[in-house]
């Protein structure tokens, strides 16, 4: 018999030295009776799996060493190779150099034989001969193989099947991290191979990119969309010694609106609209699909608009994308709003609710949340609302950036109405129970933020008194009281001029002016103001010079 080429004389030998062991076995009627007894007990889906290798173990006497076909390199089982992405399909799965089959028999001639496919593509097959099956699918290499034996052992049945997949060698060239050969199992696609070298670089196409095979076809494989849809088509499978050469990426398209990705992506050749809104996501719930645009350029400056429709599914698929394109999806307007405000604090049920936006107010929101606890401060409930169309204002920042003198009345009191603009949070009375005034109770708006602040039982007392800090909150006190609570004004203190900023609130009254002092409540005593005999001095001599002025005019007057 003649031997069939081997590349590697290592394994050759271990072929021959594993044939001769399994005539060996084989010669012996014992060897056969255990063969049939462990196939026998092999009943079920796994001992059925595993019947041809459990017979191959007893072939050898040994507990790893699989038997092989005649004239086969042996397979080397022990090695780390590639992991599968999950199980061949026959149909697509080609064969090759490499690849381990079992060919099993049962009913009277049970059986089971371990071929290796050799470097050429073929299998020596017992009655047949040697058999061509590199190239063919699985599939179709178990029907023929089948199909031919029949006639040799009627009534038994018969089983080809893939104990292994081979690993086989191809080159990753272009725009990947590691550039060169890489080694991948017999079921890869061209996502793993790409992987192995260490994924794309940035600038990478992975939708342009071209397979080559040895027989001179070309395939283009398009591993975004595959990531993105799952499409197999997509990600096609490899073969020995392909180069999978990946491009820089050149043209691209945008899609914007209501889809699931809004972004730029990779133009293919033959792209169409429904390929780019299956690539950004789909559609959402709220597109529009009766007037979906495509801006386009016409030239190098010129853009074209051009306007379809999606309803009842026309015209996707016949909508053909150019470089550049953008597809825009506008939404319905007011699409299922959802209007929510917050309340946090001193609250039974603080969290985040859902109003009707014009017709739910701040005392339906306090009533939702289950009221106050009783350390809530219901005088001083806080509303906080965002201010819209105030960030970018130019007249304020200048304004801002002069002192009080600087300005002239009218600009003062322009400063002071921005100012009152951009107050964010208002305070709202519920010690009565109810918003006092009624008019406090405002409808409220999507993304406000109701506060309920802790009750302070203290008056804080700052500036120039001797012991600066809180003191106790004493009903119908006086600001000069509670003053006097932190060790009086210091002996540079002005007590005329202390003002008040009631809790909560950011405006200051003069302390003397304030009908009540509630707890929480800041009074600041300020320093009194630096004079000189000089300041004096010039002061009387102006206003001196000033009456003799008027005396003059008066006496011209009256001659």
């Amino acid at each position: 018999m003649k031997d069939l080429p081997v590349h590697d004389h290592r394994h050759a030998c271990d072929a021959t030295r594993i044939e001769t062991a399994a005539r060996r076995k084989i010669a012996r009627p014992r060897g056969w009776i255990g063969i049939a007894a462990a196939l026998a007990l092999g009943c079920g889906p796994a001992g059925a799996q595993t019947a041809g290798e459990d017979a191959l173990r007893m072939l050898t006497g040994s507990t790893g060493g699989p038997a092989v076909g005649v004239g086969a390199e042996a397979p080397r089982f022990g090695g780390p190779r590639p992991a599968l992405a999950g199980p061949v399909d026959p149909a697509s799965y080609r064969l090759g150099p490499g690849d381990v089959l079992s060919l099993e028999y049962g009913g009277k001639a049970l059986d089971t034989k371990i071929f290796v496919v050799d470097a050429e593509g073929r299998v020596r097959i017992p009655n047949l001969g040697l058999v061509e099956v590199g190239g063919s699918t699985l599939a179709d290499a178990r029907a023929d193989i089948l199909k031919r034996l029949r006639p040799y052992v009627p009534g038994a049945s018969l089983d080809l099947r893939l104990l292994q997949p081979r690993t086989f060698k191809v080159y990753v060239l272009g725009e990947v991290k590691s550039a060169g050969m890489q080694e991948v199992a017999g079921s890869a696609r061209v996502l793993e191979a790409i992987e192995a070298a260490g994924g794309t670089n940035p600038n990478a196409s992975r939708r342009n990119i071209r397979v080559l095979r040895r027989d001179g076809r070309v395939e283009i494989a398009d591993v975004e969309r595959f990531e993105r849809t799952g499409d197999w088509e997509a990600n096609p499978y490899l073969e020995d010694g392909d180069r999978v050469i990946v491009p820089v990426a050149i043209q691209r398209f945008g899609v914007f609106g209501a889809v699931a990705r809004p972004n730029f992506y990779e133009l293919r050749e033959g792209d169409s609209l429904a390929t780019a809104l299956r690539i950004a996501g789909g559609l959402l719930l709220e597109a529009r699909l009766d007037s979906v645009l495509i801006v386009r350029f016409r030239g190098a400056h010129q853009l074209d608009t051009l306007t379809t429709s999606l309803e009842q599914g026309a015209g996707a698929e016949a909508v053909a994308l150019r470089a550049d394109d953008r597809v825009f999806i506008r939404s319905q307007p007011e699409w299922r709003p959802i209007r929510q405000v917050t309340i946090t604090g001193e609250v039974m049920s603080p969290g985040t609710y859902v109003i009707e936006e014009g017709r739910s107010r701040v005392s339906d929101l306090v009533r939702w949340a289950g009221g106050f606890t009783p350390q809530g401060a219901a005088r001083n409930v806080r509303l906080e609302r965002h201010t819209s169309g105030v960030e970018n204002d130019v007249e304020f920042e200048r304004l801002g950036r002069l002192t009080r003198d600087e300005m002239t009345n009218s600009e003062y009191q322009t400063f002071r109405g921005k100012l009152a603009v951009r107050q964010s949070a208002y305070l709202i009375d519920f010690s009565t129970g109810t918003p006092m005034p009624p008019e406090s109770d405002v409808p409220l708006r999507n993304g406000d933020h109701v506060d309920v602040p802790r009750l302070e039982l203290a008056v804080r007392v700052d500036g120039s008194v001797r012991s600066p800090g809180l003191v106790t909150f004493q009903g119908r006190r006086t600001a000069a009281e509670y003053i006097k609570m932190a060790g009086g004004p210091t002996r540079r203190g002005d007590v005329r001029d202390a003002r008040l900023t009631h809790s909560g609130s950011t405006n200051t009254v003069f302390a003397r002016d304030a009908s009540r002092i509630e707890p929480g409540d800041f009074i600041w005593v300020p320093e009194k103001r630096d004079t000189s005999f000089w300041t004096l001095f010039r002061d009387a001599v102006i206003v001196t010079g000033q009456v003799a002025t008027i005396i003059l005019a008066i006496n011209q007057l009256s001659k």
